[in-house]
């Protein structure tokens, strides 16, 4: 039995044991992609843009809140938000009394809402001052 251990420096990583012909063949085989890794761009171009900062708050009309999401879809795909990401980046769109009512409205945990659940929780409590 073979225990393959982390090329990089400083990093303790071993394998359980393994027999010697399927560690041989992975060896080859990370051989394989760490030769091929080197021989990509080591720059991969950002698709992401620096945009200019959302901000909902409570008290706004229809018109506005209309906007806001327009801009939203747009914000999230040119800012390159990944999906695990937008119920935060939603979140912290809001301004600091919108933020505090939705977390003392909604008692579940906000960040693990699906984005169209945030939004109408969002909507509500902006309606409700108008």
């Amino acid at each position: 039995m073979v225990k393959l251990t982390c090329p990089v420096d400083g990093c303790e990583w071993e394998s359980q044991d393994l027999e010697a012909g399927f560690a041989a063949a992975l060896t080859a085989a990370l051989q394989i992609h760490e030769k091929n890794a080197r021989l990509a761009p080591t720059t991969v171009p950002s698709t992401k843009l620096k945009l200019e900062s959302l901000e909902i708050g409570t008290g706004c009309d229809p018109d506005q809140w209309s906007a806001f999401q327009r801009q939203w879809n747009k914000y999230k795909v040119g800012m390159a938000i990944m999906n695990a990401m937008i119920p935060t980046a939603l979140f912290y769109c809001c301004d600091s009394d919108l933020r505090t009512d939705l977390m003392r409205d909604i008692q579940s945990d906000v960040f693990k809402m699906p984005t169209n659940s945030q939004r109408v929780c969002m909507f509500s409590i902006t309606v409700k001052r108008l």
